[in-house]
């Protein structure tokens, strides 16, 4: 559970994955999303703002490779990807209905309320 004096967004996954995807393809969906956590470092140094991934996807769905594109530092990085790890995702799928490899940037943006 999320402590109420943070809010982690996760930027419309859809819409940027929209974007990124060839006319011809439908992109993934998230169907699991774990938040990752706020580290106490961050809050301390009051660290908020964007973490982007560059998340690889295979044919099934499964996460081939994760990294950061955009850095926060404050162990908010790690905690990004440790989170992005744990999503499941549907595959995105070709004109003919077929599911084909992913690439897509998920930003991950950490807020103190």
């Amino acid at each position: 559970m999320t402590p109420k004096w943070i809010r982690i967004v996760v930027l419309s996954v859809a819409a940027a994955m929209a974007a990124q995807a060839a006319d011809d393809v439908k992109p993934p969906v998230v169907k699991q999303r774990v938040e990752p956590k706020y580290t106490e470092e961050a809050r301390a140094a009051k660290i908020q703002g964007p973490v982007l991934l560059k998340v690889k996807l295979n044919a099934q769905g499964g996460l081939e490779s994760v990294s950061v594109e955009k850095s926060l530092g404050y162990g908010l990085d790690q905690s990004a990807i440790a989170a992005m790890i744990q999503w499941q995702w549907e595959p995105a799928l070709n004109a003919d209905g077929q599911a084909v490899p992913f690439t897509a940037i998920v930003e991950i943006d950490f807020k103190l309320l």
